[in-house]
């Protein structure tokens, strides 16, 4: 029978955890999503638009790439993004998708790369440079950030920078805050495996500053690439839409104007086959890891909180019956994680009491006692050890605890005559303990003998009679736990105590 106290100490702790978490969302870059993506992008695998099976056969601007643009649309809008469809002109569409920031929404910053094409495929050029923004959206999409991003799908580069020429100039109109473009265009032909790739700057203070938050990154990730600077860079990629407006923006990409160009540029034999994984995989972390830098991560707040309990605790539809650390991630008004850590202790009070002839012990080796005699629910004063001698027939129970955690036994009756009468030794009971089977052995045939069993708080729950034997048999199924046998005849009254499991 159990007294029950809830101990709860409550330490609420804020903090926010280890300030530089951008290797750990660059860590989410995933090859094999960006291969299925860049299969599905350039039309080696069918892919799924709006539950609709497709295949994406071409990106041409001319012969029109709707179907592309509904592939970026709807990978977009799964991840809970604004997206905008930037019909600039007939034929010309533009998808932008925003992930505004929680601190400064105003500043922005645009990871970008076109998405259409001059032939079938053209895996390289430029379904990995999508691919790569779409990775990037995938990631930050679960996070929230300082500054706003912006993730690019430029229409008509191929043409002249058509796509991206109209929008930045619109931009400038407006007056946007944009302080840095990265331009993805070409990211996985490394013919050699020597890992180069280049970066395209000019000489504007504002565009090497782009530059070299690259190289940082970098470094930090300890990435396995080779940087090549070209200043002043291309200006045949949509960054250069960017830097006419007067806005930082930097390009990067495969080794292409640096020395290993793509022998497949602009023909249908630019496949994902031609991939070097490896290195696409490493361009990708980096492009990532850059936008996080730049857009400024908020790292999730922590609360901390300590929970005692004495009994099984209930926890968000979950019942815990021991200690356990409980994270569990929520959303802020804002949107934001904020994670909720438990460290929950349960106080394990085990109220068994194991019989030993006179003797009484408290299971629990851990606990405080103090033992009691049930007839009157009086405490024994000085009866405080883990084991009590008992010294007159009775029934006695041990009250234990923890901290502010108490339990109390059953009461275990005993009767000491029964303990200590010579009479008695030869009389067996086995087994003990037994499965609802027991066989009793007298060493003298009585006329009858009454054999009862006796829970622990004394209730009567089997009574039968035996006519003229010595060995009895108690078949006893369905119960469980410590009872009382006590044989009976007219010479004498024996109780032992009886486990059943």
């Amino acid at each position: 029978m159990r007294k029950l106290f809830l101990l709860i100490a409550l330490f609420p702790l804020c903090i926010t955890l280890r300030a530089q978490q951008m290797p750990d969302l660059v860590d989410e870059v995933h090859l094999d999503s960006l291969i299925k993506t860049v299969r599905e992008f350039s039309g080696e695998d069918s892919a799924r638009i709006d539950s609709v099976t497709v295949r994406i056969k071409h990106r041409v601007s001319s012969r029109g790439n709707d179907l592309a643009a509904a592939y970026l649309v709807a990978k977009l809008k799964a991840l809970g993004l604004t997206v905008m469809e930037d019909d600039y002109r007939s034929g010309g569409k533009n998808i932008i998708a925003t992930k505004e920031g929680k601190v400064n929404p105003e500043n922005i910053y645009f990871y970008g790369g076109h998405y259409d094409a001059v032939a079938d495929y053209c895996a390289d050029d430029n379904a990995s440079g999508c691919a790569a923004v779409l990775e990037c959206a995938r990631i930050t999409s679960k996070h929230c950030f300082e500054n706003t991003m912006i993730f690019a799908f430029w229409d008509e580069e191929e043409r002249g920078l058509v796509g991206s020429s109209f929008y930045a100039k619109a931009a400038a109109g407006r007056g946007d805050n944009i302080l840095g473009v990265l331009n993805n265009d070409m990211l996985a032909y490394d013919s050699d495996s020597d890992h180069v790739f280049d970066i395209h700057a000019d000489t504007a203070a504002y565009n090497l500053r782009m530059k070299d938050t690259l190289l940082y990154v970098l470094d930090t990730l300890g990435l396995d690439l080779k940087p090549q600077l070209l200043i002043p860079g291309t200006t045949r990629s949509d960054h250069a839409s960017f830097w006419r407006n007067g806005y930082p923006a930097v390009f990067f990409g495969e080794s292409f104007l640096g020395g290993d160009p793509n022998p497949h540029y602009h023909r249908s034999t630019d496949r994902i086959d031609k991939f070097n994984l490896e290195y696409f995989h490493e361009l990708v972390k980096l492009g990532v890891g850059t936008m996080v830098q730049l857009a400024g991560i908020i790292p999730p707040s922590v609360e901390y909180d300590t929970i005692s309990s004495c009994d099984p605790f209930l926890h968000r539809d979950s019942m815990y019956t021991s200690s356990a650390l409980i994270r569990d991630t929520l959303k802020t008004v804002s949107g934001c994680d904020s994670i909720y850590e438990l460290n929950l202790e349960i106080i394990d009070l085990s109220d068994s009491v194991i019989v030993d002839g006179r003797t009484l012990i408290a299971f629990d080796s851990t606990a405080r006692y103090q033992w009691l005699d049930c007839a009157d629910h009086s405490v024994l004063t000085g009866d405080t050890n883990q084991t009590f001698e008992v010294a007159f027939d009775g029934a006695f129970a041990v009250q234990i605890s923890k901290g502010q955690c108490i339990d109390t036994s059953n009461c275990v009756q005993l009767l000491i005559s029964s303990v200590d009468d010579p009479r008695f030794s030869e009389i067996s009971v086995y087994p003990n303990p037994n499965d609802g089977l027991v066989f009793i052995d007298l060493p003298q045939q009585a006329e009858w003998v009454h054999v009862k069993l006796y829970s622990g708080q004394g209730v009567l729950v089997y009574s039968e009679t035996f006519n003229e034997q010595t060995e009895l048999q108690v078949e006893v199924p369905g119960l469980h736990g410590w009872y009382y046998l006590k044989v009976e005849t007219d010479e004498f009254n024996w109780v032992q105590p009886l486990i059943i499991r």
